[in-house]
């Protein structure tokens, strides 16, 4: 007969309570090779480390896969509530002199909360969004766009068709992008 174990965190709750949650539901139903799927599921881009995912379900619950100790969350929000990202970076940079956030956590922050809330929140938890510089190449020079915060921010104020360069270092111009019908494509600045 198969032991059916909880989550540390739910050792002292029921399993009534562990399965009121699609995140319970599936940890439950994966020790008796059952399987619950995830809506969404978000994986670490850490090579370097122990391979760990979130599986996000449709009713908020999170399912946090480690090699270390597995969470499981009836609420997505209250997880992400224990992050911290002192010395991370949201975006590449030049002068970048930390790690950039794990895909899954940033991934997993811009699903819950957008865009602009998820880089404010992770600002909060001490992580760095740097500042990027954007350029439109006119008459092979360059005509300044503006100053926004993180790259996300800066594709999504070109509008106009036509050749960009951006740049949030000193180096000039790390990112090219190019505009056809409203459509940004990221190409090499080389490649303008």
């Amino acid at each position: 007969m198969t032991q059916i174990h909880k989550p540390a965190a739910w050792e002292n709750t029921s399993f009534e309570d562990l399965l009121a949650c699609q995140a319970g539901q599936a940890y439950v139903a994966d020790q008796l090779r059952g399987h619950v799927d995830p809506e969404w599921t978000f994986r670490s881009d850490r090579t370097n480390s122990d391979p760990c995912s979130y599986d996000l379900f449709e009713d908020g619950s999170l399912w946090f896969h480690s090699n270390a100790e597995d969470e499981i969350w009836a609420d997505a929000n209250d997880f992400i509530q224990q992050f911290e990202f002192t010395g991370l970076y949201w975006d590449e940079c030049e002068n970048r002199d930390g790690l950039l956030v794990n895909s899954m956590d940033r991934e997993l922050l811009i699903h819950l909360l957008e865009e602009e809330e998820a880089r404010e929140f992770f600002k909060r938890s001490g992580g760095i969004v740097p500042w990027v510089e954007l350029a439109k190449v006119v008459d092979g020079g360059y005509e300044t766009v503006g100053s926004f915060e993180g790259i996300e921010d800066a594709k999504a104020s070109l509008t106009d068709d036509g050749d960009y360069v951006a740049s949030n270092g000193d180096n000039p111009w790390k990112w090219g992008f190019r505009v056809t019908d409203g459509e940004v494509v990221e190409i090499s600045p080389e490649n303008m």
